[in-house]
């Protein structure tokens, strides 16, 4: 629903907003009776990757050699964007450590990404941390780190399914120094719910925001949600 409100905090004209995140996730092959995050690469997200600061390497199965641009956050938590130049099915590395990514944009003058680019942590055969699909032109990730010194606040989320098996998504976050616990909950079958948070829920500094989906029977789970950002 578009409102007013919603209008002047993306034109940065309220006082006590210093920004917004949109972001979204997609899963279109939610393992029978195992939790996965709902992201493109399937599996639970590995946060451990980066328990460390890591360079990152990129390749594409297929000849795309556009710019591909990531998003995250340093070793302070503050946030770091850094575009390489992808060479094809060849590795490229950023120069910048990222303690975080949450997104990879690819872009081209003539045409998206035809193949499926790659992104792992600290080395050519590192862990996948992203991946970028095949004509999409941008990641799918439902996951997100709160930069430091800033709060952001859960406006809503909107979840669906398009199959036909019940499938359970759940909001995880984590706190620094803690471990990861739900927050909210919803189930869905061939449809799509948005959940409101009529009072924004706040998260600090540091806070890492993990979308999961559970299906008996195997599924699908997509996921966007909407977060204002304040220091």
């Amino acid at each position: 629903m578009i409102t007013q409100e919603g209008f002047l905090i993306a034109q940065g004209k309220r006082a006590y907003a210093d920004g917004f995140v949109h972001k979204f996730g997609a899963n279109h092959n939610v393992e029978n009776g195992v939790y996965e995050t709902i992201w493109s690469p399937g599996g639970l997200y590995p946060w451990s990757a980066f328990d460390d600061i890591q360079t990152l390497y990129a390749n594409s199965t297929t000849a795309d050699a556009g710019s591909l641009t990531l998003q995250g956050l340093d070793e302070d938590y503050n946030p770091l964007s850094e575009t390489i130049t992808m060479a094809g099915t060849g590795f490229v590395n950023t120069q910048s450590q990222f303690k975080r990514l949450f997104r990879a944009l690819y872009t081209s003058s003539t045409t998206t990404n035809t193949g499926d680019i790659l992104i792992r942590a600290g080395s050519s055969t590192g862990t996948i941390v992203a991946e970028v699909e095949a004509d999409k032109g941008q990641t799918q990730m439902a996951i997100y780190t709160v930069p430091a010194n800033t709060t952001a606040y859960g406006v809503h989320y909107l979840v669906g399914s398009g199959k036909s098996s019940e499938t359970r998504v759940e909001l995880y976050i984590r706190n620094p120094g803690e471990s990861f616990r739900i927050q909210n909950a919803i189930e869905v079958s061939a449809t799509a719910i948005d959940v409101p948070f009529p009072v924004p829920f706040p998260m600090g500094p540091k806070t890492d925001i993990d979308f999961r989906a559970f299906s008996a029977n195997g599924g699908s789970a997509v996921v966007n949600f909407d977060l204002i950002l304040q220091k």
